[in-house]
């Protein structure tokens, strides 16, 4: 081979070379770019997941806590429920209680008023006419 096609392929070679430095630069700088655009996306992400858990953690402390008063409230309500059925309980029994007594009391009333009315009427035959 001479000199001239020596020359020849080595400019070739050359032109290639250029042109396959040229395309990997440009691929460089182009997964460069990709690089960083995913970089800022992935912080943004960050970003958005660290609000979105704190807001989140914060609702979470918020039931929580909502959930606790509301357990407190419920006991609370059903040792008044339990009071208050107690009380009825025992307000139902001296009711009773006050029932029979006064169901006594009516009878010996009636009793009594029977007796005067027999008395009476016993008191007035002597003073009638025979």
């Amino acid at each position: 081979i001479c000199k001239k096609e020596m020359k020849r392929l080595e400019e070739q070679y050359k032109q290639q070379i250029q042109t396959i430095e040229s395309k990997h630069n440009a691929n460089i700088a182009e997964v460069r770019s990709l690089l960083s655009s995913q970089k800022k996306v992935g912080e943004r992400w960050k970003e958005e997941m660290f609000e979105l858990t704190e807001k989140f953690d914060k609702r979470l402390r918020e039931a929580l806590n909502q959930n606790k008063q509301l357990r407190t409230k419920v006991q609370q309500l059903e040792a008044d429920l339990e009071s208050k059925t107690k009380e009825a309980e025992e307000n139902k029994e001296l009711a009773e209680i006050y029932k029979t007594r006064l169901t006594k009391t009516e009878k010996k009333m009636k009793h009594e008023l029977s007796r005067e009315e027999d008395s009476y009427i016993e008191i007035t035959f002597p003073f009638s006419p025979l």
